[in-house]
């Protein structure tokens, strides 16, 4: 997080200047907080923390089946080959999950006035799954 802080203050700045004075900003300096939103954000910081924890949990899980599947002590050449096998199925399924989820997202209109547009004929969009004049929220 202290990273997209970073750049979020470089950013806002346009990459010219990094003033530590006043690091963390605020959109509105009149802007405050009534005492009963501290507990939805009570929850969700202890969510959000014990979903961390299972994630190292389940990390340190499947580090420890690795290393008795692949014998990471003492490799061998069937070893190294089936990692070799683990990697490209992870791959494989990385980019199929990258494609096809915004396949079944499906496409929309581009809108004639969008607001983000470049020139009179709105954005350019190129090289996505969606047909000229159309764009997907993925």
């Amino acid at each position: 997080t202290m990273l997209a802080a970073v750049l979020a203050k470089l950013s806002k700045n346009g990459f010219t200047k990094f003033s530590v004075p006043g690091f963390i900003e605020f959109p509105d300096k009149d802007a405050s907080f009534e005492v009963w939103e501290l507990g939805p954000f009570a929850v969700l910081g202890l969510t959000t923390g014990l979903i961390g924890a299972l994630f190292c949990a389940i990390v340190q899980r499947v580090l420890q089946v690795r290393r008795r599947i692949f014998r990471l002590s003492s490799p061998t050449r069937a070893t190294r080959l089936a990692r070799l096998a683990e990697v490209l199925c992870v791959t494989t399924l990385t980019m199929a999950v990258c494609f096809w989820v915004p396949v079944f997202a499906g496409c929309h209109e581009l809108p004639l006035n969008s607001a983000d547009a470049t020139d009179q004929n709105g954005p350019k969009l190129t090289g996505g799954i969606c047909k000229e004049g159309q764009y997907s929220d993925m």
